[in-house]
């Protein structure tokens, strides 16, 4: 059931990219050219209508502008694009739950994180992002309160897929990135194994968020980025018994980009933190769950992206 969810939310980001890219080209722009002696053409790949000016005194006008409201002239190459990225995070994590009022804070949790998203850019402007992230959480064996928490493991999966819309500055590589987010969040929690004892499993909800990015050339192939993203829980699609009564987390990140000078590959290095809040109800078997918890990160982000264009 979930991977069917999941095919139905790719096909709609890229059906939606896709239409909006085609939506920016359908009402062609035409632009005028300040020259003597070339003939008017259409620009397939740039969808725009190139014409001459037969102006004698071209020293007073700008080489190319737009005829309608004279913005300069602006073509894309090597679009739509198609990256695929692979990110390695060793993780730190607090981890703080509370069953009715019994506080139950556990040390500092380290873990990997392997993520692998997939990202087609309609042009600079537009970009689809599907986005799946795996890590194992894990806590020791401990006693909270009257109760014996066993050394356990839960695997936490997450799909999360953006739509973004991206402002271009004086260079290709200066923007301010905003949109949407949908698709699948996990995060850990505690259960009842038994009447006295306790395990760690992982709860899945349903999200949608929002995000915001900026990205500025700080060196030649080197770039600074920085996002923020905010996700809220629909209390939809729980993967285990217990569920969600409240869900909400934020996540930040910053980095630099260092891209290869002989293609559009490019690595990144940069630190991301991310906090959440959550409520769990429930009961499995005769033990009745009521959990608030509380879970901090920071991460040490390594990643690589592949680049593909037309």
């Amino acid at each position: 059931m979930q991977g069917s969810l999941v095919l139905s939310l790719l096909f709609t980001i890229v059906f939606l990219a896709t239409s909006l890219g085609r939506a920016q080209g359908s009402d062609r722009p035409e632009y005028k050219f300040n020259a003597l002696g070339s003939p008017d053409f259409s620009d397939e790949k740039t969808k725009t209508k190139l014409k001459v000016s037969n102006s004698k005194d071209l020293s007073k006008v700008d080489p190319v502008r737009m005829l309608k409201n004279s913005q300069p002239y602006t073509g894309y190459v090597n679009y739509p694009r198609y990256q695929i990225g692979a990110t390695f995070a060793p993780t730190r994590s607090g981890f703080k739950q509370e069953y009715y009022d019994l506080p139950m804070n556990f040390s500092v949790t380290s873990y990997e994180s392997l993520m692998v998203n997939a990202r087609y850019l309609v042009n600079p402007n537009f970009y689809a992002d599907l986005e799946y992230s795996h890590s194992s959480f894990g806590v020791l064996g401990q006693t909270a309160g009257t109760y014996q928490v066993n050394q356990s493991t839960a695997n936490v999966e997450t799909i999360l897929g953006r739509f973004i819309y991206c402002s271009i500055g004086s260079h290709a590589m200066n923007k301010l990135c905003y949109g949407g987010i949908a698709g699948w969040d996990a995060y850990p929690s505690l259960e009842f194994l038994s009447s006295a004892s306790l395990g760690i499993s992982a709860i899945s909800d349903m999200v949608l968020g929002v995000s915001i990015g900026y990205e500025h050339v700080v060196a030649p192939f080197t770039s600074f980025t920085s996002t923020f993203e905010y996700l809220y829980g629909l209390c939809q699609g729980q993967s285990t018994a217990l569920g969600v009564d409240s869900d909400s987390k934020i996540r930040a990140e910053v980095g630099l980009n260092f891209q290869n000078a002989n293609n559009l590959n490019f690595y990144s290095l940069g630190i991301g933190y991310s906090y959440r809040e959550a409520r769990v109800h429930g009961a499995i078997g005769g033990y009745v769950d009521n959990w608030s918890t509380h879970t901090s990160a920071f991460a040490f982000l390594m990643k690589h992206t592949w680049t593909w264009g037309k």
